[in-house]
């Protein structure tokens, strides 16, 4: 069967942030909260320029209160896995983030522009079209696209780490849309990188 123009389109779009993370992650590190806002608004414009249909799953209602509890969650989680990195001395990418995220008043907005902009490309175009339109799959399996695309960062741990948190944002997005989990996303970086850093908790 001949290629439509749809899969064309979804092969470049499955593609698009290997190549993204790796300038974001590498090639541009020492710049990488503005390359990686760079990055991911180039692929929320080009999941939703090409599937339209993702609008569709932003809802406002007062259920984006629940991007509370699953910021929480998402913090929570990522501090038990800082806590066994320590443990198992594989705590380097960890460190790595925070060293490369800048503390300086335009981060906030690179922040958001990340968060807004994950969440169309992983959770829509990824989540809905690829995983449950295209594949029949079930939605956590959209979590693996997450964290497998993070391999490109050479970290052992940040894999597993975006794969639990694309869990809970994907948990996020299933139950109570997009606009729940691109909240959620947004909360859980200011609050794990500048609110309340895991680096500076105490160890149990």
């Amino acid at each position: 069967m001949k290629p439509s123009r749809d899969d064309y389109k979804t092969v470049f779009l499955v593609l698009l942030p290997y190549l993204l993370f790796y300038l974001s992650f590498r090639a541009f590190s020492t710049y990488f909260l503005y390359s990686m806002a760079i990055s991911t608004f180039i692929m929320a414009l080009s999941a939703l320029a090409l599937f339209p249909s993702i609008k569709g799953l932003y809802t406002i209602s007062a259920k984006v209160a629940m991007a509370i509890p699953f910021a929480g969650l998402a913090y929570l989680l990522f501090y038990l896995g800082w806590v066994g990195t320590v443990y198992l001395g594989l705590s380097k990418g960890v460190y790595f983030i925070y060293d490369i995220v800048p503390r300086q008043a335009f981060s906030l907005l690179a922040l958001m522009i990340i968060g807004l902009s994950e969440e169309p490309y992983w959770r829509g175009f990824i989540q809905k079209v690829v995983v449950k339109d295209r594949l029949k799959l079930s939605w956590p399996v959209a979590a693996l696209f997450y964290g497998i695309v993070h391999i490109v960062t050479g970290d052992l741990v940040l894999p597993l780490a975006a794969f639990v948190f694309g869990l809970v944002m994907s948990w996020a997005a299933e139950r109570y849309g997009l606009l729940t989990s691109s909240v959620a996303h947004v909360l859980w970086l200011y609050i794990i990188l500048y609110l309340v850093p895991v680096v500076r908790l105490p160890l149990p």
